[in-house]
């Protein structure tokens, strides 16, 4: 359960609180070989996202070791090699990539077999950054990209959200790149709006983030739909904001005029006066939070003990009369702290 929720951590973005969970689930885990791996697959996906990419391939040979010492099934194996497979190609090392997936039976252009979906998500990834280079007007390759966009509509339609949300969004953004690739400009900022679309409401920004990574065929299109997207809740409007601010660094606490700065809590915004002076201490953790920095960067960065900042963290919150570090940072461009 401790992995499950630094899992949910993790697709939130909130990285240093799943690392806290994950480490405590490997803990309690450990003598318990197939758990312990099962575990480590949580690790592996939260070193992808903090793009620790060598730390997440020390975590999979661990997965590797365990498999030789006790035999581990496959519904952790196969995952396995899908995170090994976006690690290397995170590194741009499709040669490695490659070689895991030429031991599967696995083909872009065939429906994979039950439990292989994460696997087959993989080889598309792989597909792509081999192809990049290609002619768009090689009619071999687009008879493949149109096969794989109807394999991934098949696969996703045979998900269920409750159970897959995370990878029908990785299986959408997927077809939206591929649909770009193809020409068909209606399709492709569909299939983002969709994906991105779940990715906000569900709390799974972090999917649409870490598969930004190595997609460069989508970036226009993505100022269109976080632009166009009509969000209401505060939660939705925080992320779309770490959306906006992830993929688009330059635009980072840069709206102050932006309709997201209407989640800021009502009565500090109304008023635009703080409850109590911030002392300068804590105007530098603001500024600090303000550049998108975690409590934990922020006291490496001070040389203060994580306790401390959490401290000054509340002590802010009470004092603009916020609830989340969003609201802080965007209360504090308008009062130009």
């Amino acid at each position: 359960l401790w992995t499950l929720l630094g899992e949910i951590m993790r697709a939130r973005g909130e990285f240093d609180e799943a690392g806290r969970c994950i480490q405590r689930g490997l803990l309690i885990s450990e003598a318990e070989k197939p758990s312990l791996a099962w575990n480590l697959l949580f690790r592996i996906r939260l070193a992808l996202s903090e793009q620790k990419y060598q730390e997440g391939l020390t975590f999979a040979e661990r997965i590797r070791s365990l498999d030789e010492q006790a035999g581990l099934p496959r519904f952790i194996l196969l995952p396995a090699a899908a995170l090994r497979v976006r690690l290397y190609l995170a590194m741009d090392l499709m040669d490695q990539a490659s070689q895991i997936l030429e031991n599967t039976t696995l083909s872009v252009t065939k429906e994979p077999e039950p439990g292989q979906t994460h696997l087959y998500f993989a080889s598309i990834h792989l597909f792509l950054m081999e192809t990049k280079d290609r002619e768009k007007a090689d009619k071999q390759l687009a008879e493949t990209q149109e096969q794989i966009i109807a394999i991934l509509a098949s696969l996703i339609e045979s998900l269920t959200e409750e159970d897959y949300l995370e990878l029908i969004i990785e299986g959408l953004l997927l077809q939206a790149r591929l649909a770009m690739r193809c020409g068909r400009k209606r399709a492709a900022p569909l299939l983002l709006e969709k994906a991105v679309n779940q990715a906000v409401f569900a709390h799974r920004v972090q999917i649409v983030i870490d598969n930004s990574v190595e997609d460069t065929d989508l970036a226009a299109l993505y100022k269109q739909v976080l632009s166009d997207l009509k969000v209401t809740s505060q939660n939705e409007k925080e992320n779309l904001l770490i959306l906006k601010q992830s993929l688009f660094p330059e635009s980072r606490i840069n709206e102050k005029t932006d309709s997201i700065s209407e989640g800021v809590s009502q009565s500090a915004a109304d008023s635009l006066t703080l409850i109590e002076p911030l002392s300068d201490r804590e105007q530098e953790v603001l500024h600090l939070i303000s550049q998108g920095m975690t409590n934990k960067a922020i006291s490496e960065r001070l040389y203060l003990s994580p306790g401390t900042i959490k401290w000054y963290t509340s002590q802010l919150y009470s004092k603009l009369g916020v609830s989340s570090r969003t609201e802080a940072a965007l209360l504090a461009r308008q009062l130009d702290l």
